[in-house]
């Protein structure tokens, strides 16, 4: 006859749970990760037009990339805070 296995719920939910809690903390991590990496690449883009400002002598081309470098700087430290924030444990 077969053996029945059979365990405390409570050992099982608790086992659950910290599974949970490390693939969150692991998520937590990748994410974060991420928004670093995102504001490196966004940050060379809005150097980049930075660079191409100061090497145009038209002047509302030069104000059009400066503009838009400072756009996306502000857009991307508000969004990579927001996602801290939200992130954090």
């Amino acid at each position: 006859m077969p053996e029945t296995f059979t365990q405390d719920p409570e050992k099982i939910v608790a086992a659950l749970r910290v599974g949970h809690e490390e693939l969150l903390a692991s998520g937590r991590k990748t994410m974060l990760e991420a928004t670093d990496a995102m504001e490196q690449t966004l940050g060379m883009f809005a150097d980049a037009d930075d660079k191409l400002a100061d090497a145009t002598d038209v002047e509302w081309m030069s104000r059009l990339l400066r503009a838009r470098a400072a756009f996306a700087r502000d857009m991307l430290s508000a969004s990579s805070r927001f996602a801290r924030q939200v992130l954090a444990p």
